[in-house]
């Protein structure tokens, strides 16, 4: 029996997160990105039952190093590495450890089409894993841009400098295993969000972005040890609207171009 009077657990995720880099350069083709990531969660669980609290709160925290190097005109390579903090306070407030890293290669094909090829992994005492990647970017007018980067895709409309609007989906990192025996929070990127986002400048390099849509293939599973003990709490689809401020910065050499703003 799962559920506190055997009907089905729900279970209700918010979440506020910040994120940033600053990018330096260490040469004429050479450049490193610091960045820093910070997520807090809260989960209200309807009919939880004896396993699990009706409420409790994730936090992390990460820190990012990101490394670029021009090749040549055509190809860009490009790696990071961020170790994770996670801390619940469930089970006294476990916490550990979890790395995600990765290496790309950019190809830019002309000046409408690049593709992108590598690998990203995540390890943490829950998981292991490595996944290969590839993407591209294509310009079909000033206005018009197909996003194929995964995970990522979007069409993306761009009526003036100032405002772009996409239809597509968006890995939403809202994924969760907890161990019943150590409280351990586990985050994993295996939530999927499909909508419209409108992006607009605000003032200078800040930018805000307001979307919404449908987010789907969410799962919350309670462990303990190597086996599911239960519940696993499963989504099929879900509304969404997400928030967001960004400020976008470019390098001085970047000055005369400007297309990233």
């Amino acid at each position: 029996e799962v559920g506190g009077d055997g009907g089905d657990p729900r279970f209700q995720q918010t979440s506020t997160s910040v994120a940033g880099g600053l990018p330096f350069l260490l040469g004429p083709s050479d450049g490193v990105v610091l960045g820093f990531y910070a997520n807090h969660s809260r989960f209200k669980v309807d009919n939880p039952g004896p396993l699990v609290d009706d409420e409790f709160d994730v936090t992390v925290g990460a820190v990012a190093l990101g490394y670029l190097k021009q090749l040549n005109p055509d190809w860009q390579l490009m790696g990071f590495l961020m170790p994770l903090h996670n801390d619940s306070d469930l089970a006294d407030g476990a916490s550990y450890w979890q790395t995600m890293g990765g290496a790309f290669a950019r190809y830019t094909a002309s000046d409408r089409l690049w593709w992108m090829a590598g690998v990203f992994a995540d390890t943490s005492p829950y998981d292991s894993y490595w996944l290969p990647y590839l993407g591209f970017s294509w310009t079909l007018s000033e206005r018009w841009t197909v996003s194929g980067v995964l995970p990522w895709p979007q069409v993306i409309y761009a009526p003036s400098r100032d405002w772009f609007v996409g239809v597509g989906g968006a890995l939403s990192g809202s994924g969760w295993a907890v161990d019943l025996g150590s409280g351990a929070v586990n985050m994993d990127l295996n939530a999927f969000d499909l909508g419209v986002h409108v992006n607009r400048r605000i003032y200078g390099v800040l930018w805000g972005s307001l979307s919404a849509g449908v987010g789907g293939l969410r799962a919350l599973q309670i462990e303990s040890g190597t086996d599911i003990e239960g519940p696993e709490f499963a989504v099929s689809s879900s509304p969404f609207v997400r928030i967001e401020f960004t400020e976008v910065t470019t390098l001085a050499d970047c000055s005369s171009c400007r297309q990233c703003l």
